[in-house]
């Protein structure tokens, strides 16, 4: 279910293509079931396993009384809050702030930023902090509010859009929120022409302009980080957490046409 997503399985490819490069195969477990974290544990130093990759997963499961101390971990992303381990995850601020200047180069000025408070929290309020860093670097007549989508009731979420919309006088929408576009199209906003339309992430959202975020690259620098705690024999949470990021690149598309910019 989770390769489901584009995006997580380029991670798993990109992991993959680079374990097997060293000898190593990359296999799935899943919690839950008989797959207790204790029955986990026992399979996996049964056969000698001493390297775990964490995939992002909602809800976080309930990992209590496994011993990370024993296991080399790296997580991707920061949606998994536990354990603290190392990670790997795309460049949230510097993709957001690439987007927001290739959009204004395309054109656009008022550029609105549209998420949801468990996206905000998921990313580590890293897309809405590039976001806010990216306005600072405009007249504040171009300084837009960031639209979020759980801040409203269920039944008047199409409406407040469209409210902020005409509000701000909303160009652009840059947005980590698959349902955007459909949201958009219901409360009568037309793709391109009303609004242009760049997503965070391309692979999972209906939109063609926006960030490449290089998941393979990720997933191939996550094996890579962790092949190198293996050998290195550390194991379990570390005392300095570090983490490597993979900037993206933009990609143009017809959800963001060119409007004649500087």
């Amino acid at each position: 279910d989770l390769r489901k997503h584009k995006e997580f399985d380029c991670y798993w490819k990109g992991a993959a293509a680079a374990a097997a490069k060293f000898g190593y195969r990359l296999e799935e477990f899943q919690l839950g079931g008989r797959f207790t974290p204790q029955r986990l544990h026992q399979i996996l130093s049964t056969r000698g396993i001493r390297g775990l990759l964490l995939p992002p997963q909602r809800p976080a499961p309930d990992w209590d009384g496994f011993p990370w101390s024993e296991y080399s971990v790296v997580r991707f992303g920061r949606s998994l809050q536990n354990p603290r381990t190392h990670l790997v995850t795309s460049d949230h601020v510097a993709n957001t702030m690439l987007a927001f200047e290739e959009i204004r180069k395309r054109g656009y000025r008022r550029i609105g930023l549209f998420t949801d408070e468990a996206e905000m929290r998921y990313s580590g309020h890293l897309f809405e902090g590039g976001y806010l860093s990216a306005q600072r670097l405009v007249d504040e007549s171009e300084r837009l509010p960031v639209f979020v989508l759980n801040h409203f009731p269920a039944a008047e979420r199409n409406k407040a859009l469209a409210a902020w919309i005409k509000k701000n006088k909303v160009e652009a929408i840059f947005t980590n929120m698959v349902e955007t576009r459909s949201m958009l199209e219901s409360g009568g906003v037309k793709v391109p022409d009303d609004v242009g339309l760049a997503a965070t992430a391309l692979l999972d959202t209906p939109v063609d302009s926006g960030i490449d975020q290089h998941p393979e690259e990720i997933g191939r620098v996550a094996f890579l980080m962790l092949n190198s705690l293996i050998n290195d024999g550390d194991r379990g949470s570390p005392k300095i957490f570090r983490q490597i990021l993979v900037e993206g690149t933009w990609v143009d598309g017809k959800s963001l046409p060119d409007r004649g910019g500087i």
